[in-house]
């Protein structure tokens, strides 16, 4: 059954039960990759998927319930236990969204050249990055993958009050991942580049930044224990700095379960940090004129000059604390609303990465987060094994590796000194720029 009819009939069936009001969500996604290895096709893969969801209120409780066969059949029962969990859930006081938006201007998340975008290309690419890469460095033992891919998806929404909105968007990625061997020591690296055009790939630069990601760390070892000042770049900070917004997410204050709960209005980070919600940027991931409820999509400032200037509110927080949703409101078709950025961005700086090293005596560069840590947006502990490059006077000194950073979210968004004025260059809908940290624990 087509996803529209699909739709069609769920509203149907809500009504039929007697909701009060609901939202249908639905998604079709369509996958394909491929990967070498020595010379060879190690797999391909072709995925289709679709579904759909409906959140259903009676009496004012929601009840959610999705379903990924699209028939007649199994879409009544969807909304019958849709209908039927609702009655174990609290009420929530607010209305769906009945405001049509309108796009303002083609955000550029479409290519419709990439439909025609055939494994044959993505595996002669990917056989042309294996190649590079195993002659790139005399240290390069082994290409661990050289892969490419392209995925494609849509989103439609309906609600009880006729509001309807429909999106397409896809994109292709390649990249490599190597190891570098000198005697006993070996080092890995990869790097793999997101576009929504297959000619944009460079495989000089691929190859390049995964080569040197592996071969420049291979004479690095620990720094003795201490304060350093640390800089993330900024393929590393967006990982540093995003664990802690879910403590900016309204559902999470008011669950009390965040640090920020009553601290809107107050100085919470150092004044160098503004981070800002900006879902019309032409090309990210995140970006979008209408969020998962239906509710319009805007820019604001979260937190400005280091002042907290409000937490991001779906329909369901921004009721309980009285105030507008922010249009951040986050939900797939098979799960709860939830909150979360579009696309998350801190103020870039004046200077670059390299200005701003050569103002410093001592810096250590974090460039490679080793396992996943603890990073923690309640407690704020952050504990973290990390490889980078020592700087001295704006030069390295040395490759560093096997040091845990510790520390805590709190007092490092008041130590942020500095960002650059540079982004990195991927889809990711998380930017920031490299951040410089005054003072963190490093133990060898």
């Amino acid at each position: 059954m087509e996803t529209s009819k699909a739709i069609e009939i769920m509203a149907a069936k809500a009504r039929e039960v007697g909701s009060d009001q609901f939202d249908i969500l639905a998604g079709e996604s369509e996958d394909s990759s491929v990967k070498v290895y020595k010379g060879k096709v190690k797999e391909t893969e072709i995925s289709s998927s679709q579904g759909i969801g409906i959140r259903i209120f009676r009496d004012g409780k929601p009840g959610y319930s999705f379903t990924r066969k699209l028939s007649e059949d199994s879409i009544e029962q969807c909304v019958k236990d849709a209908a039927d969990l609702s009655q174990f859930s609290a009420p929530v006081d607010f209305k769906l969204p009945s405001e049509k938006v309108v796009a303002a201007s083609d955000l550029n998340l479409y290519n419709p050249a990439l439909e025609k975008l055939e494994i044959a290309e993505m595996l002669e690419l990917s056989f042309e990055l294996e190649k590079k890469a195993e002659k790139s460095h005399e240290s390069i033992e082994n290409v661990l993958i050289s892969a490419a891919g392209k995925s494609a998806s849509k989103f439609y929404l309906l609600n009880s009050n006729d509001l309807t909105w429909q999106s397409q968007r896809n994109s292709t990625i390649a990249g490599v991942s190597l190891v570098a061997a000198k005697g006993d020591i070996k080092k890995s690296g990869g790097y793999f580049k997101s576009t929504r055009d297959f000619s944009e790939f460079d495989i000089d630069q691929i190859v390049g930044k995964a080569t040197s990601k592996a071969v420049d760390l291979l004479d690095a070892k620990p720094i003795a224990n201490g304060q350093y000042p640390v800089m993330f770049d900024h393929y590393m900070a967006p990982g540093m700095l995003a664990s802690i917004m879910p403590a900016l997410y309204a559902e999470t204050v008011q669950k009390g379960q965040s640090k920020f709960e009553g601290k809107v209005g107050e100085q919470i980070a150092a004044s160098c940090l503004t981070v800002y919600n900006d879902p019309f940027v032409p090309g990210l991931a995140g970006s979008g004129y209408i969020d998962s409820e239906g509710v319009p999509s805007q820019k604001f400032n979260v937190i400005e000059n280091g002042v907290l200037k409000t937490y991001l509110y779906n329909l369901q927080s921004a009721a309980k604390a009285g105030v507008k949703p922010t249009g951040t409101g986050k939900r797939s078709y098979s799960g709860k609303a939830g909150t979360g950025f579009d696309n998350l961005f801190v103020k870039t700086g004046d200077k670059s990465r390299q200005e701003i090293l050569n103002s410093l005596d001592k810096c250590l560069l974090v460039t490679k987060f080793e396992g996943s840590g603890i990073r923690s947006s309640i407690s704020g502990e952050i504990s973290i094994g990390c490889q980078g490059f020592l700087y001295e006077h704006g030069k390295v000194t040395q490759a560093v590796d096997r040091i845990t950073i510790s520390g805590n979210y709190f007092e490092l968004l008041k130590n942020i000194s500095e960002f650059s004025n540079e982004y990195s260059d991927s889809l990711s809908s998380t930017k920031i720029p490299d951040m410089l940290v005054s003072s963190m624990n490093i133990s060898g």
